[in-house]
């Protein structure tokens, strides 16, 4: 991680100001965006006669997609040392305070545990995020990847095949980083390990945003019981669902703790695997040929299982799910084995894993925890913009009360209570056990 001062040195400011004043590049905004970027790119760009000319800021996000920061793209032009135009641009993520909501969430502590993922652990484990060039607990900033022509897959629409595979393939590679970190190097690995917090279903009474899961089983329940026509499907889905209440924040804080003796194999998971936290680079065919996640701010050791089941059941589409489901699995699988492998993890630990059933085994222990959060973000997958906007506003207001928001307001939707049926009956067949 790259470490610089944040303000540049005084000739450099002068000398920015005078050469952009002479081409009428410069304005007070764009300066104080220089002083704070252009020591920055020194260091990114390797280039100590980098110079900034101008430099502009837009809004990073659309209205209603982000509560929990200001995101705004930051747009830079000027020169390298040796004379040739530079141009780039950036997102920059700025913690948001003063918010009822974001008080609520902990965001200070989410945010912090961001900034030391990009800080610590994203080094070490490769580059599956975007490169950062600052990051702090109040502020961090990184490449734009849409600039790279990086995109996020529509989240209405869901994932195809195509998508799914790339994604899981990234995650599988993702984990087996970690995991052989850990095999090869434990220490290392429990002190990287150790600033993960747990901020989503903390050990304390405080607020969290756990407290929203409860409230997303009751809504999803409620969906399905708004069904005229209740066939045994719909009546066993419902009653899953109703199985957990009063204990979903309870069952899932269990599930972050090993429950058969199996810490060994537990990885880093990013945690919050959906759809618009990755991004896309296809070839002129339309063929993926990179992912990359964003928004690391409940990474945490635990089962790889976590993030595969949060990932399908959020983002893949019904005929993904229903067809391809043992594919993706064995996809997982393999490119997790032949990056172990290629990281030179330990030959027992190697043996232990190619058994087989081991990854579906894993899924069934602790895969309710990514299908519980999966219900939880369906919520935010179909809310229609002007909702998200309204509701965006009202986390503003200086009465917003986060306990007292009730799921209760957000409307049916025949599409959503369609793919709550889906999904939780496609877990109850493949993922519980028969009692």
């Amino acid at each position: 991680m790259l470490k610089v001062h944040l303000l540049a040195d005084k000739h450099v400011l002068d000398r920015v100001r005078g050469v952009a004043s002479n081409l009428g590049q410069v304005n007070t905004i764009s300066l104080e965006i220089i002083q704070q970027y252009q020591p920055l790119l020194r260091a990114y760009e390797k280039d100590d006669r980098l110079i900034l000319l101008h430099a502009e800021e837009e809004r990073g996000t659309k209205a209603g997609e982000n509560y929990m920061s200001v995101v705004l793209r930051t747009k830079v032009t000027g020169k390298r040392g040796d004379g040739s135009p530079y141009a780039k641009s950036f997102m920059r993520k700025k913690l948001l305070e003063n918010s009822k909501y974001a008080t609520f969430a902990r965001n200070n502590e989410l945010f912090e545990l961001e900034a030391y993922v990009y800080k610590n652990v994203l080094p070490l484990l490769g580059h599956f995020g975007p490169d950062c060039i600052l990051a702090e607990p109040r502020e961090i900033i990184m490449e734009d990847l849409r600039s790279r022509n990086f995109s996020i897959w529509p989240k209405r629409e869901m994932q195809d095949f195509n998508h799914c595979v790339a994604a899981v393939q990234t995650l599988a590679s993702l984990h087996a980083s970690s995991l052989a970190l850990k095999l090869k190097s434990p220490e290392e690995f429990y002190r990287l390990t150790s600033h993960l917090t747990e901020n989503v279903f903390p050990p304390d009474d405080k607020s969290a945003i756990g407290h929203f899961f409860e409230q997303s089983v009751l809504f999803a329940s409620a969906s399905l019981d708004s069904i005229e026509a209740k066939t045994e499907r719909v009546h066993r889905a419902i009653n899953f669902l109703t199985s957990y209440k009063g204990r979903v924040a309870e069952s899932m804080r269990k599930l972050l703790l090993p429950q058969y003796d199996d810490e060994r194999f537990w990885v880093i998971t990013h945690g919050d695997t959906w759809n618009n936290n990755m991004m896309f680079l296809h070839d002129s065919t339309g063929n993926v040929v990179r992912v990359k996640l964003i928004d690391f701010q409940v990474m945490r050791h635990s089962s790889a299982a976590l993030d595969l089941t949060y990932f399908l059941y959020s983002s893949a589409r019904e005929e993904v799910l229903k067809n391809d489901m043992d594919t993706l699995i064995r996809t997982y699988e393999e490119y997790f084995m032949h990056d172990l492998r290629k990281l030179d993890a330990p030959e027992r630990d190697l043996e232990a894993l190619a058994k087989p059933g081991w990854f579906k085994r894993e899924l069934t222990r602790y895969g309710l925890f990514g299908f519980l959060g999966a219900l939880m973000v369906l919520h935010a997958i179909f809310m229609d913009e002007s909702s998200a906007v309204e509701y965006e506003k009202n986390t503003a207001q200086e009465d917003f009360n986060p306990e007292e928001q009730s799921m209760k307001e957000i409307p049916l939707m025949p599409e959503k209570t369609e793919r709550i049926l889906f999904v939780v009956d496609h877990f109850i067949q493949n993922f519980v056990e028969p009692k």
